[in-house]
């Protein structure tokens, strides 16, 4: 698939980066169960690189909270429908299908609720494993073109490169760039799991 980027490059030196939508499927596995993860774009002194990090524990509030209660929710909700008894078997079976990915979902938030709790402060780059990473405290948000389908435009963002001292700045570009979907996992200390794939 091809999706259009925000560049971000330092305006002193050769720091370069991007903001993507591009697709890219990161989890923790823990007893064998994909715990999803989100990603925070960061940058990492190690690899010298602005990129993708796991997302930041320690942030004021937690999205997974709010995912949390919505997915019980859900699940309340839709298990209170006891007239679904009178439905065919076909029907009945989907539902119990639909509570049983509910209840894994649940169960995954549940145990990257308490990873987030954990690991605080142990976030680590996607690129290279380093846990010497800090979010992207910078302002990268550019027009976006519907009709010709890329980011315009440019802005200061706000971020200094750390060791340097220039600015980054986030450029649109109206190249668009293919991407196939990369998949990273990691175990519950943070480490990578070798031996994944694109797909």
């Amino acid at each position: 698939m091809s999706v259009a980027d925000i560049f971000l490059r330092c305006e002193r030196c050769d720091l370069a980066g991007f903001v993507t939508g591009a697709p890219l499927r990161v989890a923790y596995i823990i007893d064998g169960l994909e715990v999803p993860m989100h990603v925070d774009l960061g940058y990492c002194p190690d690899c010298d690189s602005l990129g993708r990090i796991m997302e930041s524990f320690d942030r004021n509030g937690s999205p997974v909270d709010e995912e949390l209660q919505a997915a019980r929710a859900t699940y309340q909700a839709d298990a209170s429908k006891i007239w679904y008894r009178w439905f065919s078997k076909s029907h009945i079976q989907k539902l119990e299908e639909h509570f049983r990915e509910l209840e894994v979902q649940q169960k995954a938030l549940e145990m990257r609720q308490k990873l987030m709790t954990e690991r605080k402060g142990s976030e680590r780059c996607i690129r290279c494993g380093s846990p010497n990473v800090s979010s992207f405290a910078g302002m990268y948000f550019l027009p976006f073109d519907e009709k010709e389908g890329f980011f315009t435009g440019k802005q200061r963002t706000g971020f200094i490169h750390p060791g340097c001292g220039g600015e980054v700045i986030a450029e649109g570009s109206e190249m668009r760039v293919m991407y196939r979907v990369q998949t990273f996992r990691f175990h519950a200390n943070g480490d990578r799991i070798q031996d994944d794939e694109e797909s």
